[in-house]
Protein backbone atom coordinates (compact mmCIF):
# COMPACT_ATOMS: atom_id res chain seq x y z
CA UNK A 1 0.00 0.00 0.00
CA UNK A 2 2.80 2.45 0.85
CA UNK A 3 4.41 1.83 -2.55
CA UNK A 4 1.12 2.65 -4.28
CA UNK A 5 0.57 5.77 -2.15
CA UNK A 6 4.07 7.09 -2.84
CA UNK A 7 3.43 6.95 -6.59
CA UNK A 8 -0.14 8.25 -6.34
CA UNK A 9 0.89 11.18 -4.14
CA UNK A 10 3.59 12.16 -6.62
CA UNK A 11 1.02 12.23 -9.42
CA UNK A 12 -1.39 14.23 -7.23
CA UNK A 13 1.36 16.77 -6.51
CA UNK A 14 1.96 17.28 -10.22
CA UNK A 15 -1.78 17.67 -10.83
CA UNK A 16 -2.11 20.31 -8.10
CA UNK A 17 0.91 22.14 -9.51
CA UNK A 18 -0.21 22.01 -13.14
CA UNK A 19 -3.75 23.22 -12.40
CA UNK A 20 -2.42 26.76 -12.17
CA UNK A 21 -1.46 26.56 -15.85
CA UNK A 22 -5.15 26.36 -16.75
CA UNK A 23 -5.81 29.83 -15.30
CA UNK A 24 -5.89 32.38 -18.16
CA UNK A 25 -3.49 35.26 -17.69
CA UNK A 26 -5.76 38.02 -19.05
CA UNK A 27 -8.75 37.81 -16.74
CA UNK A 28 -10.66 40.87 -15.44
CA UNK A 29 -9.74 42.15 -12.00
CA UNK A 30 -13.15 40.97 -10.79
CA UNK A 31 -11.74 37.46 -10.31
CA UNK A 32 -8.38 38.31 -8.74
CA UNK A 33 -9.54 36.96 -5.39
CA UNK A 34 -10.63 33.64 -6.90
CA UNK A 35 -7.30 33.31 -8.72
CA UNK A 36 -5.38 33.92 -5.49
CA UNK A 37 -7.64 31.54 -3.55
CA UNK A 38 -7.21 28.69 -6.03
CA UNK A 39 -3.43 29.13 -6.08
CA UNK A 40 -3.25 29.31 -2.30
CA UNK A 41 -5.39 26.21 -1.79
CA UNK A 42 -3.38 24.25 -4.38
CA UNK A 43 -0.15 25.26 -2.67
CA UNK A 44 -1.50 24.22 0.74
CA UNK A 45 -2.50 20.80 -0.59
CA UNK A 46 0.97 20.31 -2.11
CA UNK A 47 2.45 21.09 1.31
CA UNK A 48 0.18 18.48 2.91
CA UNK A 49 1.20 15.91 0.31
CA UNK A 50 4.86 16.53 1.02
CA UNK A 51 4.28 15.77 4.69
CA UNK A 52 2.78 12.42 3.70
CA UNK A 53 5.72 11.77 1.39
CA UNK A 54 8.70 13.04 3.38
CA UNK A 55 7.74 12.47 7.00
CA UNK A 56 9.40 9.15 8.02
CA UNK A 57 6.61 8.48 10.53
CA UNK A 58 4.02 8.44 7.74
CA UNK A 59 6.01 5.71 5.92
CA UNK A 60 5.69 3.24 8.77
CA UNK A 61 3.41 0.25 8.00
CA UNK A 62 1.19 0.96 11.02
CA UNK A 63 0.42 4.43 9.64
CA UNK A 64 -0.79 3.20 6.25
CA UNK A 65 -4.51 3.65 7.17
CA UNK A 66 -3.94 7.30 8.16
CA UNK A 67 -1.84 7.94 5.06
CA UNK A 68 -4.58 6.46 2.88
CA UNK A 69 -7.29 8.55 4.56
CA UNK A 70 -5.25 11.72 4.05
CA UNK A 71 -4.65 10.83 0.42
CA UNK A 72 -8.39 10.45 -0.16
CA UNK A 73 -9.18 13.74 1.64
CA UNK A 74 -6.59 15.75 -0.28
CA UNK A 75 -7.70 14.19 -3.58
CA UNK A 76 -11.30 15.31 -2.97
CA UNK A 77 -10.21 18.83 -2.04
CA UNK A 78 -8.06 19.15 -5.16
CA UNK A 79 -11.00 17.89 -7.20
CA UNK A 80 -13.14 20.78 -5.93
CA UNK A 81 -10.38 23.26 -6.73
CA UNK A 82 -10.14 21.81 -10.25
CA UNK A 83 -13.81 21.24 -11.12
CA UNK A 84 -15.18 24.37 -9.47
CA UNK A 85 -12.53 27.06 -9.02
CA UNK A 86 -10.08 26.48 -11.87
CA UNK A 87 -12.80 25.49 -14.35
CA UNK A 88 -14.68 28.70 -13.56
CA UNK A 89 -11.57 30.75 -14.29
CA UNK A 90 -10.69 28.75 -17.39
CA UNK A 91 -14.13 29.29 -18.93
CA UNK A 92 -14.71 32.88 -17.81
CA UNK A 93 -16.86 34.91 -20.23
CA UNK A 94 -18.20 38.46 -20.48
CA UNK A 95 -21.54 37.14 -19.20
CA UNK A 96 -19.80 36.10 -15.99
CA UNK A 97 -18.30 39.54 -15.61
CA UNK A 98 -21.79 41.04 -15.93
CA UNK A 99 -23.20 38.73 -13.26
CA UNK A 100 -20.24 39.42 -11.03
CA UNK A 101 -20.71 43.18 -11.22
CA UNK A 102 -24.46 42.93 -10.64
CA UNK A 103 -23.72 40.87 -7.53
CA UNK A 104 -21.16 43.40 -6.34
CA UNK A 105 -23.61 46.25 -6.80
CA UNK A 106 -26.18 44.28 -4.82
CA UNK A 107 -23.69 43.71 -2.00
CA UNK A 108 -23.00 47.46 -1.85
CA UNK A 109 -26.70 48.31 -1.69
CA UNK A 110 -27.47 45.90 1.15
CA UNK A 111 -24.23 46.78 2.99
CA UNK A 112 -23.06 43.19 2.88
CA UNK A 113 -20.29 42.83 5.50
CA UNK A 114 -18.11 40.36 3.56
CA UNK A 115 -16.22 40.43 0.29
CA UNK A 116 -18.72 39.90 -2.51
CA UNK A 117 -18.69 36.27 -3.66
CA UNK A 118 -17.53 35.71 -7.23
CA UNK A 119 -20.53 34.76 -9.40
CA UNK A 120 -20.21 32.63 -12.54
CA UNK A 121 -22.69 30.90 -14.84
CA UNK A 122 -21.24 27.41 -14.64
CA UNK A 123 -23.71 25.57 -12.40
CA UNK A 124 -25.36 22.28 -13.29
CA UNK A 125 -27.37 22.31 -10.04
CA UNK A 126 -29.20 25.65 -10.18
CA UNK A 127 -27.86 28.14 -7.61
CA UNK A 128 -25.08 26.69 -5.45
CA UNK A 129 -22.32 28.17 -3.35
CA UNK A 130 -18.77 27.29 -2.32
CA UNK A 131 -17.81 29.49 0.66
CA UNK A 132 -14.29 28.04 0.80
CA UNK A 133 -13.67 29.48 -2.67
CA UNK A 134 -15.88 32.55 -2.07
CA UNK A 135 -17.65 31.42 -5.22
CA UNK A 136 -21.30 31.27 -6.23
CA UNK A 137 -22.41 29.37 -9.34
CA UNK A 138 -25.62 29.94 -11.27
CA UNK A 139 -27.03 28.38 -14.47
CA UNK A 140 -25.89 29.58 -17.89
CA UNK A 141 -29.06 31.52 -18.75
CA UNK A 142 -28.95 33.77 -15.68
CA UNK A 143 -26.91 36.42 -17.50
CA UNK A 144 -29.91 36.86 -19.83
CA UNK A 145 -32.73 37.02 -17.31
CA UNK A 146 -33.79 38.88 -14.16
CA UNK A 147 -36.46 36.70 -12.59
CA UNK A 148 -34.15 34.37 -10.66
CA UNK A 149 -31.34 36.80 -9.81
CA UNK A 150 -32.88 37.78 -6.43
CA UNK A 151 -31.87 34.28 -5.28
CA UNK A 152 -28.35 35.70 -5.02
CA UNK A 153 -29.42 37.16 -1.67
CA UNK A 154 -30.04 33.69 -0.22
CA UNK A 155 -26.61 32.48 -1.32
CA UNK A 156 -24.94 35.58 0.13
CA UNK A 157 -26.36 34.59 3.51
CA UNK A 158 -24.83 31.12 3.26
CA UNK A 159 -21.43 32.80 3.10
CA UNK A 160 -22.28 34.67 6.30
CA UNK A 161 -23.06 31.36 8.03
CA UNK A 162 -19.72 29.93 6.86
CA UNK A 163 -17.72 32.92 8.12
CA UNK A 164 -15.54 32.50 11.21
CA UNK A 165 -13.55 34.89 13.41
CA UNK A 166 -15.04 38.08 11.98
CA UNK A 167 -16.45 40.45 14.63
CA UNK A 168 -18.71 42.09 12.03
CA UNK A 169 -20.47 38.81 11.30
CA UNK A 170 -20.44 37.16 14.74
CA UNK A 171 -23.74 38.78 15.89
CA UNK A 172 -25.50 37.17 12.92
CA UNK A 173 -24.10 33.77 13.89
CA UNK A 174 -25.14 34.23 17.52
CA UNK A 175 -28.74 34.84 16.50
CA UNK A 176 -28.58 31.85 14.17
CA UNK A 177 -27.40 29.65 17.05
CA UNK A 178 -30.33 30.89 19.16
CA UNK A 179 -32.73 29.87 16.38
CA UNK A 180 -31.21 26.40 16.18
CA UNK A 181 -31.20 25.96 19.96
CA UNK A 182 -34.86 26.92 20.30
CA UNK A 183 -35.90 24.57 17.51
CA UNK A 184 -33.85 21.73 18.97
CA UNK A 185 -35.36 22.32 22.41
CA UNK A 186 -38.87 22.21 20.97
CA UNK A 187 -38.21 18.93 19.15
CA UNK A 188 -36.43 17.34 22.12
CA UNK A 189 -39.33 18.25 24.38
CA UNK A 190 -41.80 16.88 21.84
CA UNK A 191 -39.92 13.61 21.56
CA UNK A 192 -39.80 13.18 25.34
CA UNK A 193 -43.55 13.81 25.65
CA UNK A 194 -44.25 11.46 22.75
CA UNK A 195 -42.40 8.66 24.52
CA UNK A 196 -44.19 9.37 27.80
CA UNK A 197 -47.56 9.13 26.06
CA UNK A 198 -46.54 5.94 24.26
CA UNK A 199 -47.45 7.50 20.94
CA UNK A 200 -46.81 5.55 17.69
CA UNK A 201 -43.18 4.71 16.98
CA UNK A 202 -43.41 6.42 13.57
CA UNK A 203 -44.09 9.76 15.26
CA UNK A 204 -41.02 9.28 17.45
CA UNK A 205 -39.00 8.56 14.31
CA UNK A 206 -40.30 11.82 12.89
CA UNK A 207 -39.17 13.74 15.96
CA UNK A 208 -35.74 12.13 15.80
CA UNK A 209 -35.32 12.99 12.12
CA UNK A 210 -36.50 16.58 12.77
CA UNK A 211 -33.90 16.90 15.51
CA UNK A 212 -31.15 15.85 13.10
CA UNK A 213 -32.54 18.11 10.36
CA UNK A 214 -33.16 21.39 12.15
CA UNK A 215 -29.60 22.74 11.93
CA UNK A 216 -29.68 22.56 8.12
CA UNK A 217 -33.33 23.66 8.02
CA UNK A 218 -32.50 26.72 10.12
CA UNK A 219 -29.62 27.52 7.76
CA UNK A 220 -31.95 27.58 4.76
CA UNK A 221 -34.65 29.53 6.57
CA UNK A 222 -32.40 32.30 7.90
CA UNK A 223 -30.88 32.61 4.42
CA UNK A 224 -34.40 32.97 2.99
CA UNK A 225 -35.25 35.66 5.51
CA UNK A 226 -31.99 37.50 4.95
CA UNK A 227 -32.99 37.79 1.29
CA UNK A 228 -36.58 38.74 2.15
CA UNK A 229 -35.46 41.56 4.44
CA UNK A 230 -32.79 42.93 2.09
CA UNK A 231 -34.31 42.28 -1.37
CA UNK A 232 -38.01 42.19 -0.61
CA UNK A 233 -40.84 40.56 -2.53
CA UNK A 234 -38.73 39.83 -5.63
CA UNK A 235 -36.91 37.11 -3.70
CA UNK A 236 -40.20 35.51 -2.66
CA UNK A 237 -41.53 35.55 -6.23
CA UNK A 238 -38.26 34.05 -7.47
CA UNK A 239 -38.53 31.28 -4.88
CA UNK A 240 -42.15 30.60 -5.85
CA UNK A 241 -41.15 30.57 -9.51
CA UNK A 242 -38.62 27.85 -8.72
CA UNK A 243 -41.14 25.88 -6.67
CA UNK A 244 -43.75 25.90 -9.44
CA UNK A 245 -41.18 25.07 -12.10
CA UNK A 246 -39.28 22.30 -10.32
CA UNK A 247 -40.83 21.61 -6.91
CA UNK A 248 -42.92 18.70 -5.70
CA UNK A 249 -45.30 18.44 -2.73
CA UNK A 250 -44.43 21.51 -0.60
CA UNK A 251 -45.72 19.89 2.58
CA UNK A 252 -43.96 16.56 2.41
CA UNK A 253 -42.18 15.30 5.52
CA UNK A 254 -40.30 12.02 5.72
CA UNK A 255 -39.02 10.09 8.71
CA UNK A 256 -35.34 10.49 7.73
CA UNK A 257 -33.21 13.66 7.99
CA UNK A 258 -33.27 16.13 5.09
CA UNK A 259 -31.15 19.14 4.16
CA UNK A 260 -34.02 21.48 3.22
CA UNK A 261 -37.32 22.09 5.05
CA UNK A 262 -40.59 21.65 3.11
CA UNK A 263 -41.20 24.58 0.82
CA UNK A 264 -44.61 25.15 2.38
CA UNK A 265 -43.08 26.32 5.65
CA UNK A 266 -40.47 28.35 3.81
CA UNK A 267 -43.12 30.33 1.94
CA UNK A 268 -45.12 30.82 5.15
CA UNK A 269 -42.02 32.18 6.87
CA UNK A 270 -41.23 34.46 3.91
CA UNK A 271 -44.75 35.89 4.05
CA UNK A 272 -44.39 36.55 7.78
CA UNK A 273 -41.03 38.17 7.05
CA UNK A 274 -42.62 40.54 4.54
CA UNK A 275 -45.28 41.50 7.09
CA UNK A 276 -42.65 42.08 9.78
CA UNK A 277 -41.01 44.84 7.69
CA UNK A 278 -44.34 46.38 6.73
CA UNK A 279 -44.80 44.95 3.21
CA UNK A 280 -48.33 43.74 3.93
CA UNK A 281 -49.71 44.34 0.44
CA UNK A 282 -46.93 42.25 -1.11
CA UNK A 283 -47.49 39.57 1.54
CA UNK A 284 -51.24 39.47 0.74
CA UNK A 285 -50.54 39.06 -2.99
CA UNK A 286 -48.04 36.25 -2.37
CA UNK A 287 -50.38 34.51 0.06
CA UNK A 288 -53.30 34.70 -2.36
CA UNK A 289 -51.25 33.25 -5.21
CA UNK A 290 -49.83 30.52 -2.98
CA UNK A 291 -53.31 29.45 -1.84
CA UNK A 292 -54.46 29.24 -5.47
CA UNK A 293 -51.44 27.10 -6.33
CA UNK A 294 -52.10 24.76 -3.40
CA UNK A 295 -55.75 24.45 -4.43
CA UNK A 296 -54.97 23.74 -8.08
CA UNK A 297 -52.31 21.19 -7.13
CA UNK A 298 -54.50 19.57 -4.45
CA UNK A 299 -51.76 19.61 -1.81
CA UNK A 300 -52.52 19.63 1.91
CA UNK A 301 -50.39 19.56 5.09
CA UNK A 302 -50.36 16.48 7.30
CA UNK A 303 -50.84 16.40 11.07
CA UNK A 304 -47.10 15.76 11.41
CA UNK A 305 -46.41 18.92 9.41
CA UNK A 306 -48.36 21.10 11.83
CA UNK A 307 -46.67 19.40 14.75
CA UNK A 308 -43.22 20.02 13.28
CA UNK A 309 -43.80 23.73 12.63
CA UNK A 310 -45.91 25.32 15.40
CA UNK A 311 -46.76 28.98 15.02
CA UNK A 312 -44.90 30.12 18.14
CA UNK A 313 -41.64 28.56 16.94
CA UNK A 314 -42.06 30.07 13.47
CA UNK A 315 -42.68 33.55 14.90
CA UNK A 316 -39.55 33.20 17.03
CA UNK A 317 -37.50 32.27 13.96
CA UNK A 318 -38.78 35.23 11.94
CA UNK A 319 -38.17 37.73 14.73
CA UNK A 320 -34.68 36.43 15.53
CA UNK A 321 -33.76 36.44 11.84
CA UNK A 322 -34.77 40.10 11.62
CA UNK A 323 -32.61 40.77 14.68
CA UNK A 324 -29.75 38.88 12.99
CA UNK A 325 -29.91 41.09 9.90
CA UNK A 326 -30.16 44.24 12.01
CA UNK A 327 -27.19 43.13 14.13
CA UNK A 328 -24.82 43.31 11.14
CA UNK A 329 -26.30 46.60 9.92
CA UNK A 330 -27.49 45.33 6.55
CA UNK A 331 -29.80 47.67 4.65
CA UNK A 332 -33.46 46.59 4.45
CA UNK A 333 -35.45 46.67 1.23
CA UNK A 334 -37.70 49.39 2.70
CA UNK A 335 -34.72 51.76 2.40
CA UNK A 336 -34.15 50.89 -1.26
CA UNK A 337 -33.77 53.73 -3.77
CA UNK A 338 -35.28 53.62 -7.25
CA UNK A 339 -31.81 53.39 -8.82
CA UNK A 340 -30.85 50.23 -6.92
CA UNK A 341 -30.39 46.94 -8.73
CA UNK A 342 -32.76 45.39 -6.20
CA UNK A 343 -35.38 47.93 -7.29
CA UNK A 344 -34.91 46.54 -10.81
CA UNK A 345 -35.43 43.02 -9.45
CA UNK A 346 -38.70 44.04 -7.82
CA UNK A 347 -39.79 45.97 -10.92
CA UNK A 348 -39.21 42.90 -13.08
CA UNK A 349 -41.84 40.96 -11.16
CA UNK A 350 -44.28 43.89 -11.27
CA UNK A 351 -43.90 43.99 -15.05
CA UNK A 352 -44.29 40.22 -15.28
CA UNK A 353 -47.57 40.29 -13.36
CA UNK A 354 -48.77 43.48 -15.05
CA UNK A 355 -48.46 42.14 -18.59
CA UNK A 356 -46.57 38.91 -19.09
CA UNK A 357 -46.93 39.25 -22.90
CA UNK A 358 -44.63 42.27 -22.96
CA UNK A 359 -42.29 41.08 -20.21
CA UNK A 360 -39.60 39.53 -22.41
CA UNK A 361 -39.11 42.66 -24.50
CA UNK A 362 -38.91 44.77 -21.32
CA UNK A 363 -36.41 42.34 -19.79
CA UNK A 364 -34.20 42.38 -22.90
CA UNK A 365 -34.01 46.16 -22.73
CA UNK A 366 -33.15 46.01 -19.02
CA UNK A 367 -30.37 43.49 -19.58
CA UNK A 368 -28.92 45.62 -22.37
CA UNK A 369 -29.05 48.61 -20.06
CA UNK A 370 -27.18 46.63 -17.35
CA UNK A 371 -24.55 45.59 -19.89
CA UNK A 372 -24.01 49.23 -20.85
CA UNK A 373 -23.75 50.20 -17.21
CA UNK A 374 -21.48 47.43 -15.94
CA UNK A 375 -19.49 46.33 -18.99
Amino acid sequence: MNLYLTGALEILTEKARMLNAFIPRQLPRDVDLLVDTCKRLSSERIGQIRLLTNNPQMLLPENEPERLREYKRISKEIEVIEKVGITTLNRWQDEDTLLNRIAHQLSIEIKYPLTTPIVASLSKDFYCTYPGLNLLLVPLYESKSLLYLPLLGHEFAHHLLACRNDPLVEPFLIHFCDIVENAMDYVSDGLAKSKQRHEPLLLQLYFESWHRSWFKWASEIICDLFAVFTLGVSFVWSSLHYCLQYGEDPYILISTPTSHPPFGIRIEIMIRGLRLIGLNQDADQIESFWNKYIGVSNYSPSAEYYRCFPGKLIDDIVNKSRDAVDSINCDLIVNCSEDDIRATFNESWKIFWGNSNTYLSWENKQMESLKQKFL
